[in-house]
């Protein structure tokens, strides 16, 4: 993260082992931090959950990077720092894991087929393209849930809202058979 950025968008990082380079490791983030962003204005923000347990070795120098962050708070990156009490090196993986990614896709609720034939078609595109704009990559609301919304539409007589969710499908699965035979 802090010597070649442009590599991943989200770190997860466990126990990291600071302790071992501390010098080196906390030079190289002072110096990444002092020029003021990890992120170029084309690239989504970083992202990083750092967690630790009960392991003494490894706290202080983790902290010292967490003051850093703290301190600098640089542009580009969105962080959390959990220390785990009652937790020890081997036992963090897993957790850290699910807490990571579930901290990396806060705000990415899928709404459900039912949710998305309730909704008008500007409010689906909205929905998508914040998720896009979020996570810095192109997420496309599911084929099937707009040929759902379409096929609801009809049984409910409303063959504008039907025709509006089709065309809809097309636009935006332009080489899927199935969103034309609708």
């Amino acid at each position: 993260l802090f010597t070649r950025p442009q590599i991943f968008d989200a770190y997860i990082s466990v126990s990291p082992s600071i302790m071992y380079r501390e010098e080196t490791t906390l030079t190289a983030i002072k110096t990444k931090l002092a020029e003021g962003k990890l992120a170029d204005k084309n690239e989504s923000n970083k992202k990083l959950y750092m967690t630790v347990g009960d392991e003494p070795r490894y706290v202080p120098p983790i902290e010292k990077a967490v003051a850093l962050l703290k301190e600098k708070k640089p542009q580009g990156l969105t962080w959390k720092y959990v220390p785990v009490k009652g937790e020890h090196h081997r036992s963090m993986p897993l957790k850290a894991m699910y807490n990571g990614l579930e901290f990396f896709f806060k705000g990415y609720d899928m709404p459900s087929p039912y949710d998305i034939v309730k909704m008008e078609i500007k409010d689906i595109r909205a929905m998508f393209d914040g998720f896009s704009k979020k996570f810095g990559f192109k997420i496309r609301v599911p084929e099937e849930f707009i040929n759902y919304k379409g096929y609801m539409a009809m049984q409910q007589k409303k063959m504008e809202k039907a025709l509006e969710a089709f065309k809809y499908n097309v636009e935006i699965f332009p080489n899927s058979p199935n969103a034309y035979d609708s």
